[in-house]
């Protein structure tokens, strides 16, 4: 289908083709892949390729290394065939000298200077020496006297490096054709200034032998920018590529909905089973007891004068969170802090409850005043914490405030006081977002941005490499095919993978999960898959760009985290120094996390500029990702 396209033969040409090209090749059957063919018949194959579409030129390397004599003398057979009967015009390189007997026109190089070029029979007859081989060995020497000479020359003249080897002046033979040469055979001894080999050597049309002027020579135009066969063509290619990588693609269906997973489940959650260090010297009531004993005011507790109000806080800790583990001694538990096996040590003085009730009394009571000012100060709870790690002291100090929350509010509820009138002096009412927000809900929308954008850059950014390996660019090129098919081609073929990849995200992030989703999950689908095609063009300008695999790799994790810590993702840009918050601004996925956050929780359409900026944005920068990609694909054709 894609030799029909591209070069517009019919399917029984193609055949016909084919089957002659097999059996003249001696290939193995159609239906084995060029993958798992040897070396040998591997460039055989690649042989066939060129010959298939019966091209009107056809330029050729060294077509018969490694190729048994028999097979070398009928490819030789069927090149002269075809270039007397379908006008073929045949450029051949070999080293194997004395098969180019066979040629109309033979042009023998050395350091890429053209050091003869004539018919054989020309060759022969002028250097009266029967064999090829032995002309160039005696062009090579003369070659080299030449260069020795010309150093020598160069040397003493200026005292200064060697000359330039592309104007150096050599010997050359060339045929003449236009006029009748006073020399035997036609051919003379000429003195010609060695170009490099992409210009061509012509006569001035007067017929004077001396004079030589460098034409370039136009060697055809595309017939036009874009063509639907020629589009379709590798839209069928790179699928069957894509259809015979099944380990790849489950591979690529199969990661997006695991790292949503591994997201959800790692991060965010509230940390649970966090070892304490707990000191309890609290003595209750005993040492205030005989002074406060005919007073009203004495908690209830479950056990009155045995259990203690350090117990009290202690039991209201959350047990889920903390993990209480008690020491008798305070430099036990300050030890295990210190040496790393409690993350905080809790410490309860003798004189807890007692201190408790001598703030609560006061000076209410002036007949004990004196008795109690002694316990005033000691009812307070004294925490010793490893403040390393941020997260999980935040969660100790949550904690630990609202045990002592529940812990005053049980007090409290011992009186007569309402505990209603400690409420703070605040009406905080919630205009967007959850009474009880989670980090998990914060990052969720630069997760789908950031597994969306990566696993496309993933999907296009060894594509030109791979191809430029196997030779499919070189071959995409001489049949005429634009850089602008390629990539288009490569960007619908790939986009199938991504929509499907997208839709596994939105599918775990939101059903699954629980993610709230406020707005209309078009616009969520819109941005994500826009974002998609950003991250496809960057994949493939980072394969254009690149000449292996590891490179193009080195690329694409380089930018990984730069565009991940500024792009607002992991934490808000409004953190960052000013400088790197403008700079932020001009990535591709800061916007986008920003409008597709609006639209998750804030329920906001694309008439608002937080929305639309993020569709324009990541609109721009796949227009730029493209034709850099463009430039650069043309630039290394």
């Amino acid at each position: 289908v894609s030799i029909y396209l591209i070069h517009r033969m019919t399917a029984r040409k193609i055949k016909e083709r084919t089957d002659f090209l097999v059996k003249f090749l001696d290939l193995p059957p159609p239906n084995r892949l060029v993958s798992q063919l040897s070396g040998g018949q591997q460039r055989r194959v690649s042989f066939a390729a060129a010959l298939l579409h019966e091209p009107p030129l056809l330029i050729l390397d060294e077509p018969t290394v490694g190729v048994d004599p028999l097979l070398r003398t009928n490819i030789w057979s069927h090149l002269i065939e075809i270039s007397r009967t379908s006008n073929t015009t045949i450029i051949i390189t070999t080293h194997y000298i004395e098969e180019a007997k066979q040629a109309d026109m033979v042009g023998l190089m050395r350091a890429g200077r053209l050091l003869a070029e004539a018919s054989p029979e020309g060759l022969i007859k002028h250097f009266s020496i029967p064999s090829l081989e032995e002309i160039f060995l005696k062009l090579c020497l003369q070659d080299g006297d030449a260069d020795e000479l010309e150093m020598k020359h160069h040397h003493g003249k200026n005292n200064i490096g060697f000359t330039n080897e592309n104007d150096m002046q050599l010997e050359a033979v060339t045929s003449d054709t236009n006029r009748n040469s006073s020399q035997e055979g036609g051919f003379r001894l000429k003195k010609i200034r060695s170009k490099a080999t992409q210009h061509i050597i012509l006569k001035e049309p007067d017929g004077d032998d001396s004079i030589y002027k460098e034409e370039w020579k136009e060697t055809g135009k595309y017939e036009n920018f874009f063509s639907w066969g020629r589009f379709v063509a590798l839209l069928i290619k790179n699928m069957i590529r894509m259809k015979r990588n099944l380990g790849f693609l489950l591979f690529s269906f199969l990661m997006p909905p695991m790292q949503t997973c591994l997201f959800c489940l790692a991060i965010g959650g509230m940390p649970y089973n966090l070892p304490v260090a707990i000191i309890n010297e609290d003595l209750g009531l005993d040492p205030i007891l005989e002074v406060i004993s005919d007073l009203p005011f004495i908690p209830d507790l479950p056990n009155p004068y045995n259990d203690t109000l350090g117990q009290l806080y202690i039991d209201k800790l959350n047990d889920k969170t903390i993990s209480k583990i008690y020491y008798d001694d305070y430099e036990d538990g300050y030890s295990a802090v210190k040496d790393g096996h409690a993350w905080s040590m809790i410490y309860l003085n003798e004189n807890f409850t007692s201190g408790i009730i001598a703030e609560a009394l006061g000076d209410s009571y002036p007949s004990i005043t004196n008795h109690t000012s002694q316990f005033r100060g000691q009812g307070s709870v004294d925490i010793y914490m490893d403040n390393t790690n941020q997260q999980i002291a935040w969660t100790m100090d949550y904690e630990i405030l609202n045990a002592l929350d529940k812990f005053s509010l049980y007090l409290l509820n011992q009186t007569e006081f309402d505990a209603s009138h400690l409420r703070l002096p605040i009406e905080m009412t919630l205009v967007y977002g959850s009474s009880n927000p989670s980090f998990t809900e914060f990052m969720a929308p630069g997760v789908i941005i950031t597994i969306t954008y990566f696993m496309a850059v993933g999907l296009t950014a060894l594509s030109f490499i791979i191809e430029r390996k196997e030779g499919l660019l070189d071959r995409s090129w001489v049949a005429g095919v634009h850089t602008s098919e390629v990539m288009l081609s490569h960007l619908v073929t790939q986009m199938v993978v991504m929509i499907i990849q997208i839709g596994l995200i939105l599918v775990f992030m939101f059903p699954v999960f629980g993610i709230p989703c406020e707005g209309s999950m078009v616009l969520v689908i819109l941005l994500s898959v826009l974002q998609g095609l950003c991250g496809m063009t960057f994949g493939l300008m980072i394969s254009a760009a690149s000449d292996n695999e590891m490179t193009a790799i080195q690329l694409a994790l380089g930018c990984f985290y730069p565009i991940i810590l500024l792009s607002g993702i992991v934490w808000p840009v409004q953190g960052m120094p000013q400088g790197f918050r403008y700079f932020s601004y001009f990535l591709p996925n800061t916007f986008a996390c920003e409008s597709l956050r609006a639209i998750l929780y804030k329920g906001w359409g694309i008439d608002h500029f937080v929305v639309y900026m993020g569709f324009i944005v990541s609109f721009i920068w796949l227009i730029i990702h493209a034709l850099l990609a463009e430039v650069l694909l043309w630039l290394r054709k």
